[in-house]
């Protein structure tokens, strides 16, 4: 008799954890990650590079993905988040200007 009960606790505790696991993978499934707004062709990004005023501005992305800076060139912009392109601009300006630029973008979309 208590082999028996034994082995009803042991299958009920394996499909308990079955359900479990389940139900984790489906609610994991259902909640996709918020997906943050990518610059696309057509945006505007008002670019603040707090140590170089003259060069802060609203910037226009062209339809090749790209935005025109004085000194720094063309730079690749589409499907960045604002985020990404602060540190994609902040590792250009770094790398050929001067150290430690404080950059912010901020996305205005079109």
């Amino acid at each position: 008799m208590r082999a028996i009960r034994l082995k009803t606790h042991a299958v009920l505790l394996v499909i308990l954890g079955a359900i479990t696991w389940m139900l984790a993978e489906s609610t994991l499934a259902e909640e996709p990650a918020p997906k943050k707004p990518c610059v696309k062709e057509g945006d505007l990004l008002k670019i603040f590079i707090l140590d170089e005023p003259s060069l802060s501005r609203i910037y226009g992305v062209s339809k090749d993905g790209i935005i025109r800076m004085p000194f720094f060139g063309n730079i690749g912009v589409a499907g960045l988040t604002a985020k990404q392109v602060e540190a994609r601009l902040t590792t250009i300006i770094e790398a050929e200007y001067f150290s430690n630029p404080k950059v912010k973008v901020r996305h205005l979309k079109k």
